[in-house]
C-alpha cells in the first residue's frame, strides 16, 4: 500500500496539467503514486497524461470534477489521498512534511496549510484560519479550506461516500462540512500547500455562473443538500443559515427580490439563530428592523459610503 495518492482530475486541461503533474514527481522523501482522471477531455490532456510513465491514467466520460475525484479515489491504493486540480501546482517538498504531519496526529485529525494564490503578476501568500474544536464543522461550513491544502486519510473520505457528485461548485466546502460533521477535526500548520492559479477570464466558469439569475437558487439548493447530508448540529445550522442570508445579500444587491425571500425562508427554516456568528451591530439591525428590511437598509448604507 502506498503512503500518498495523489489524484488530479483533468477536463481540457492541456494548457497546465504537465506543470501540474511535474510538481507531483519532483517531490520526495514519502512513497506516492500519482493517479489522472480524465474526465473525457476533447483536447490534448489525455497524451499528456499518458506521456508520463509513472502517471497512472484513467479514463471516464465527461461527468464533473466531483466525480472524477471519486473515480480516483476508488482506484487509489494510498493511506492518504491528495487532491490537486489540472491548473494548480504543489509546493516543493509539500508531500514530505504534510506525511509527517499526519502521522503525529490522531487518526480522527487532518493537517492543511496555507496556499499561494497565482497571478501572472506574482504570488502571494494566503494564510487560513486556525480552527479550534469548538462547534468545529459549524467553522468548517464558514470557512473554505480549499480542494488542496488538507491531506486526507483515505479511509475517513471513503467512510463517508467522498464528493457529492450532484455539486458542480463548492465540492470541496461539502466534504469538509460532511467530514467534521462526521468526527474529522482539521488542524492547520503553517505551510505553504500549492499554488492556485487564478484566472481573469470572464468566460470561465465559475465566473459565468455567479452572473446568472440562476446563480442563487443553485447556491441555495447546495446549502439544502448539505444539510441533508449532515447529523443535527444546532451550531452547524447557523453557519449553514448565514450563509444562506449571505445570498440573500447577493440577490438584494441585484434587487432580485423573490430570489432575497426564498434565501431568507432557507436560513429561518434551518435556524432561528441565523444571525450567530454575524458582529453584534448586524445582528441587532436584522432584530429590529427584520431580516429583509434590514438588508435593504444596509445596501442603501453601503452605496452612499
Amino acid at each position: 500500500m502506498r503512503g500518498i495518492s495523489v489524484i488530479i482530475p483533468c477536463y481540457n486541461a492541456e494548457r497546465h496539467l504537465a506543470d501540474a503533474i511535474d510538481s507531483v514527481r519532483v517531490q520526495d522523501g514519502v512513497d506516492y503514486e500519482l493517479i489522472v482522471v480524465d474526465d473525457g477531455s476533447h483536447d490534448a490532456s489525455r497524451d499528456i497524461a499518458a506521456s508520463f510513465r509513472d502517471v497512472r491514467l484513467i479514463h471516464s466520460h465527461h461527468q464533473g470534477a466531483a466525480a472524477a475525484r471519486n473515480l480516483g479515489l476508488a482506484r487509489a491504493k494510498g493511506v492518504a489521498i491528495r487532491f490537486l486540480d489540472a491548473d494548480d501546482t504543489l509546493c516543493d517538498g509539500v508531500l514530505a512534511r504534510q506525511w509527517a504531519q499526519l502521522k503525529a496526529l490522531e487518526p480522527h485529525e487532518c493537517p492543511y496549510g496555507d496556499y499561494l494564490l497565482q497571478r501572472p503578476q506574482g504570488a502571494s501568500l494566503r494564510r487560513l484560519p486556525t480552527l479550534s474544536d469548538k462547534a468545529h464543522a459549524a467553522q468548517v461550513a464558514l470557512t473554505d479550506l480549499m480542494t488542496s491544502t488538507p491531506l486526507h486519510r483515505r479511509d475517513w473520505l471513503e467512510s463517508i461516500g467522498g464528493f457529492d457528485p450532484r455539486f458542480d461548485s463548492s465540492q470541496e466546502w461539502n466534504l469538509h462540512v460532511r467530514l467534521a460533521n462526521a468526527g474529522v477535526r482539521f488542524r492547520h500548520f503553517d505551510l505553504p500547500v500549492y499554488r492556485y492559479r487564478a484566472h481573469d477570464d470572464p468566460k470561465r466558469l465559475s465566473r459565468a455562473k455567479q452572473r446568472s439569475t440562476r446563480y442563487i437558487d443553485g447556491e441555495l439548493q447546495k446549502i439544502r443538500w448539505t444539510a441533508e447530508a449532515v447529523a443535527p448540529d444546532d451550531a452547524l445550522f447557523a453557519a449553514l443559515a448565514r450563509r444562506a442570508v449571505w445570498l440573500a445579500r447577493v440577490a438584494t444587491k441585484r434587487c432580485e427580490a423573490a430570489a432575497a425571500h426564498r434565501c431568507f425562508a432557507v436560513a429561518r427554516a434551518l435556524s432561528p439563530h441565523y444571525t450567530r456568528y454575524w458582529p453584534k451591530r448586524y445582528r441587532l439591525i436584522h432584530r429590529a428592523l427584520g431580516p429583509e428590511r434590514a438588508e435593504h437598509a444596509l445596501m442603501a448604507y453601503w452605496r452612499r459610503r
